[in-house]
Protein backbone atom coordinates (compact mmCIF):
# COMPACT_ATOMS: atom_id res chain seq x y z
CA UNK A 1 0.00 0.00 0.00
CA UNK A 2 1.41 3.22 -1.15
CA UNK A 3 1.87 6.17 1.64
CA UNK A 4 0.94 9.55 1.23
CA UNK A 5 3.63 12.09 1.42
CA UNK A 6 3.43 13.62 4.66
CA UNK A 7 2.70 17.80 4.93
CA UNK A 8 5.09 19.62 7.22
CA UNK A 9 3.26 22.59 8.64
CA UNK A 10 5.11 26.03 8.03
CA UNK A 11 6.06 26.63 11.28
CA UNK A 12 7.67 23.36 11.63
CA UNK A 13 9.84 23.82 8.53
CA UNK A 14 13.22 23.49 8.71
CA UNK A 15 15.53 26.67 8.34
CA UNK A 16 18.01 24.65 5.85
CA UNK A 17 14.26 24.37 4.01
CA UNK A 18 13.90 26.15 0.30
CA UNK A 19 11.48 29.33 0.26
CA UNK A 20 9.58 29.98 -2.54
CA UNK A 21 9.80 33.16 -3.14
CA UNK A 22 6.94 35.18 -3.97
CA UNK A 23 5.58 37.37 -6.70
CA UNK A 24 7.17 40.87 -4.80
CA UNK A 25 10.44 39.22 -5.17
CA UNK A 26 10.75 39.17 -8.49
CA UNK A 27 9.44 42.80 -9.14
CA UNK A 28 11.19 44.35 -6.57
CA UNK A 29 14.01 42.31 -9.09
CA UNK A 30 12.85 44.02 -11.97
CA UNK A 31 12.71 47.58 -10.44
CA UNK A 32 16.20 47.05 -9.12
CA UNK A 33 17.99 46.38 -12.07
CA UNK A 34 15.63 49.35 -13.94
CA UNK A 35 16.54 51.47 -11.95
CA UNK A 36 20.10 50.63 -10.94
CA UNK A 37 20.05 51.35 -14.84
CA UNK A 38 18.83 54.54 -15.00
CA UNK A 39 21.57 55.93 -12.00
CA UNK A 40 24.51 54.26 -14.33
CA UNK A 41 23.03 56.29 -17.33
CA UNK A 42 22.34 59.22 -15.72
CA UNK A 43 25.81 60.79 -16.09
CA UNK A 44 26.55 59.81 -19.74
CA UNK A 45 23.09 61.15 -20.32
CA UNK A 46 23.75 64.72 -18.55
CA UNK A 47 26.94 64.96 -21.10
CA UNK A 48 25.24 63.90 -24.33
CA UNK A 49 25.34 66.50 -26.58
CA UNK A 50 23.18 65.82 -30.16
CA UNK A 51 24.86 67.13 -33.88
CA UNK A 52 23.04 70.43 -35.27
CA UNK A 53 21.84 67.96 -37.78
CA UNK A 54 19.92 65.74 -35.81
CA UNK A 55 16.34 65.01 -36.70
CA UNK A 56 15.18 66.57 -33.11
CA UNK A 57 16.51 70.11 -34.11
CA UNK A 58 15.47 69.52 -37.53
CA UNK A 59 11.89 68.43 -36.67
CA UNK A 60 10.81 68.00 -33.41
CA UNK A 61 12.51 70.94 -31.69
CA UNK A 62 11.02 73.65 -33.76
CA UNK A 63 7.78 71.77 -33.97
CA UNK A 64 7.57 71.87 -29.95
CA UNK A 65 8.46 75.66 -30.56
CA UNK A 66 5.30 75.98 -33.19
CA UNK A 67 3.20 74.33 -30.76
CA UNK A 68 3.72 76.51 -27.94
CA UNK A 69 3.09 79.72 -29.38
CA UNK A 70 -0.05 77.93 -30.62
CA UNK A 71 0.43 77.16 -34.50
CA UNK A 72 0.25 73.95 -35.84
CA UNK A 73 3.51 71.90 -36.53
CA UNK A 74 5.40 72.29 -39.44
CA UNK A 75 6.59 68.84 -40.46
CA UNK A 76 4.28 66.65 -41.91
CA UNK A 77 6.19 63.26 -41.85
CA UNK A 78 5.89 62.85 -38.07
CA UNK A 79 2.99 63.01 -35.80
CA UNK A 80 2.78 65.66 -33.37
CA UNK A 81 2.44 63.89 -29.91
CA UNK A 82 6.47 63.87 -29.35
CA UNK A 83 6.72 67.70 -29.94
CA UNK A 84 3.50 68.59 -27.88
CA UNK A 85 5.46 65.99 -25.04
CA UNK A 86 8.56 68.11 -25.24
CA UNK A 87 5.85 71.21 -24.62
CA UNK A 88 4.71 69.89 -21.39
CA UNK A 89 7.94 68.36 -20.11
CA UNK A 90 9.61 71.58 -21.01
CA UNK A 91 7.13 74.08 -19.62
CA UNK A 92 6.27 72.12 -15.83
CA UNK A 93 9.93 70.88 -15.68
CA UNK A 94 13.13 71.32 -17.48
CA UNK A 95 12.67 74.47 -19.70
CA UNK A 96 14.42 73.13 -22.16
CA UNK A 97 13.40 71.14 -24.99
CA UNK A 98 16.86 69.54 -25.43
CA UNK A 99 16.86 68.53 -21.74
CA UNK A 100 13.56 67.02 -21.62
CA UNK A 101 14.23 65.15 -24.45
CA UNK A 102 17.07 63.41 -23.17
CA UNK A 103 15.75 62.72 -19.85
CA UNK A 104 12.28 61.50 -21.28
CA UNK A 105 14.21 58.70 -23.18
CA UNK A 106 16.09 57.50 -19.97
CA UNK A 107 12.95 57.47 -17.82
CA UNK A 108 11.57 55.57 -20.93
CA UNK A 109 14.14 52.98 -20.61
CA UNK A 110 14.12 52.42 -17.48
CA UNK A 111 10.59 52.03 -17.90
CA UNK A 112 10.50 49.41 -20.57
CA UNK A 113 12.76 47.40 -18.33
CA UNK A 114 9.69 47.20 -16.37
CA UNK A 115 7.51 46.76 -18.75
CA UNK A 116 9.77 43.76 -20.46
CA UNK A 117 9.89 42.38 -17.42
CA UNK A 118 5.63 42.21 -16.65
CA UNK A 119 5.38 41.02 -20.49
CA UNK A 120 7.87 38.18 -20.55
CA UNK A 121 6.56 36.71 -16.89
CA UNK A 122 3.22 36.18 -18.70
CA UNK A 123 5.42 34.29 -21.49
CA UNK A 124 7.95 32.33 -19.34
CA UNK A 125 7.34 32.71 -15.51
CA UNK A 126 8.95 34.92 -13.12
CA UNK A 127 12.73 34.16 -13.29
CA UNK A 128 13.12 34.07 -16.99
CA UNK A 129 11.52 37.25 -16.89
CA UNK A 130 13.86 38.79 -14.70
CA UNK A 131 16.89 37.52 -16.56
CA UNK A 132 15.41 39.23 -19.29
CA UNK A 133 15.44 42.21 -17.91
CA UNK A 134 19.07 43.12 -18.02
CA UNK A 135 19.39 41.37 -21.69
CA UNK A 136 17.11 44.03 -22.94
CA UNK A 137 18.93 46.96 -20.96
CA UNK A 138 22.73 45.91 -21.66
CA UNK A 139 21.89 46.12 -25.69
CA UNK A 140 24.19 47.97 -27.14
CA UNK A 141 21.53 49.81 -29.49
CA UNK A 142 19.07 50.28 -26.71
CA UNK A 143 21.71 52.15 -24.88
CA UNK A 144 22.32 54.65 -27.48
CA UNK A 145 19.07 55.47 -27.95
CA UNK A 146 18.58 55.67 -24.17
CA UNK A 147 20.57 58.65 -23.60
CA UNK A 148 19.38 60.24 -27.20
CA UNK A 149 17.05 62.84 -27.72
CA UNK A 150 14.75 60.39 -29.74
CA UNK A 151 11.26 59.30 -29.94
CA UNK A 152 12.69 55.34 -30.34
CA UNK A 153 12.93 54.67 -26.68
CA UNK A 154 9.66 56.83 -25.73
CA UNK A 155 7.80 54.62 -28.35
CA UNK A 156 9.15 51.22 -27.05
CA UNK A 157 7.98 52.14 -23.59
CA UNK A 158 4.64 52.71 -25.06
CA UNK A 159 4.67 50.37 -27.39
CA UNK A 160 5.36 47.58 -24.23
CA UNK A 161 2.49 49.44 -22.45
CA UNK A 162 0.06 48.42 -25.19
CA UNK A 163 1.29 45.24 -25.37
CA UNK A 164 0.67 44.72 -22.17
CA UNK A 165 -3.09 45.88 -22.34
CA UNK A 166 -4.22 44.35 -24.84
CA UNK A 167 -3.16 41.37 -23.99
CA UNK A 168 -4.57 41.28 -20.65
CA UNK A 169 -5.67 37.69 -19.11
CA UNK A 170 -9.18 38.72 -19.00
CA UNK A 171 -10.06 41.61 -21.49
CA UNK A 172 -13.64 42.56 -21.28
CA UNK A 173 -15.58 45.71 -20.38
CA UNK A 174 -15.45 49.15 -22.04
CA UNK A 175 -13.09 50.62 -19.43
CA UNK A 176 -10.11 47.46 -21.12
CA UNK A 177 -11.22 49.05 -24.27
CA UNK A 178 -10.60 52.67 -23.85
CA UNK A 179 -7.52 51.69 -21.61
CA UNK A 180 -6.03 50.08 -24.86
CA UNK A 181 -7.40 53.04 -26.89
CA UNK A 182 -5.78 55.63 -25.44
CA UNK A 183 -2.69 53.71 -24.94
CA UNK A 184 -2.27 52.98 -28.84
CA UNK A 185 -3.30 56.29 -29.64
CA UNK A 186 -0.72 57.32 -27.59
CA UNK A 187 1.66 55.41 -29.66
CA UNK A 188 0.58 56.00 -33.07
CA UNK A 189 1.04 60.36 -32.35
CA UNK A 190 4.58 59.27 -31.06
CA UNK A 191 5.50 57.54 -34.06
CA UNK A 192 3.24 56.73 -37.07
CA UNK A 193 4.54 53.16 -37.31
CA UNK A 194 2.65 52.49 -33.93
CA UNK A 195 -0.29 51.44 -36.88
CA UNK A 196 1.53 47.83 -36.28
CA UNK A 197 -0.68 47.95 -32.66
CA UNK A 198 -3.54 47.37 -34.26
CA UNK A 199 -2.58 43.82 -35.12
CA UNK A 200 -2.11 42.20 -31.63
CA UNK A 201 -5.21 43.19 -30.15
CA UNK A 202 -7.96 41.35 -32.37
CA UNK A 203 -5.16 38.59 -33.07
CA UNK A 204 -4.93 37.45 -29.05
CA UNK A 205 -9.01 38.01 -28.61
CA UNK A 206 -9.40 35.30 -31.51
CA UNK A 207 -7.22 33.40 -29.34
CA UNK A 208 -9.05 33.76 -26.59
CA UNK A 209 -12.01 32.99 -28.07
CA UNK A 210 -10.41 29.68 -29.33
CA UNK A 211 -9.22 28.04 -25.54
Amino acid sequence: MTSLPSVVPAGDRSPTSPIPAGPCVHRAGALALSALYVLILAYPAHLHVVGVFSDFYVRYAPDADLIARGQFPGNTYNPPGYPLLLVVLSSALTGDHFTSAKWLSLVAAGLSGLLAFQLFRRLFGPWPAVLAVPILLSSGPFNRYAISAMTEVPFLCVCLAALLVVTADRPTGGRFAALAGVVCGVAYLLRYNGAFLLVPGPVYAVRLERR
